[in-house]
């Protein structure tokens, strides 16, 4: 099989993977009463422990669009109102300054909230 034909296997990491933390998902989830346990607990495996969502899949057996569908309910229940979610194309070194601000904002975001 020539190089061009050969399925390429993709190395992108989704944004969702590893994003939140246990409380925030916590907070996320907590949007969902009726969602079952396993659902749950493949969502907290991508969004939580930073499991890639293929290897979740290929793990459980589960359609990767309902994992997916999962995954975006309590991600987007856990993001902070009025934040926003972009996709940049950056150098490392400004990519790593960008996801330390990020984790910083949101540590401060949990602080002031923690209580809700």
């Amino acid at each position: 099989m020539s190089e061009s034909k050969k399925k390429r296997r993709s190395t992108r990491r989704s944004a969702m993977t590893g994003a939140l933390s246990a409380t925030e998902f916590r907070r996320g989830a907590s949007q969902y009463p009726n969602m079952g346990q396993d659902s749950l607990a493949i969502a907290q495996a991508i969004l939580v422990d930073g499991e890639q969502m293929a290897s979740v899949v290929k793990r459980t057996g589960v359609d990767r669009r309902n994992v997916h569908f999962w995954v975006k309910q309590i991600y987007t229940a856990a993001v902070p109102s009025g934040w926003v979610t972009e996709v940049v194309t950056l150098p490392r070194s400004k990519m790593d300054e960008v996801l330390e601000l990020q984790a910083r904002e949101r540590s401060k975001w949990n602080e002031t909230h923690a209580a809700q």
